[in-house]
């Protein structure tokens, strides 16, 4: 529906404010002093764009991990069981 696609355009546009003054350090997010006194409802753009901030970063993270950790996992398995075969 056109307002929700208006809603995610306007989180989007913000979030892309807010990563050039947002920055990630040591995986916590710094937020610049200047930009905390921002007019005109600071609070809740930053709350929106912050969770779609982590959502984003999270689904990134999820996309590409699983995989690494489950084949990761599955060598491990392999190799503890050669271990053990080797053992026996």
């Amino acid at each position: 529906s056109p307002i929700i696609n208006e809603v995610l355009s306007s989180i989007i546009f913000e979030t892309r404010n807010i990563i050039t003054k947002v920055k990630i350090n040591k995986r916590k997010l710094i937020i610049s002093e200047e930009f905390l006194f921002l007019e005109g409802g600071i609070c809740f753009h930053l709350i929106l764009s912050l969770l779609f901030i982590v959502f984003k970063v999270s689904f990134d993270l999820f996309k590409f991990y699983p995989k690494f950790i489950i084949i990761n996992m599955m060598q491990h398995d392999l190799d503890s069981r050669r271990i053990n075969l080797s053992n026996k």
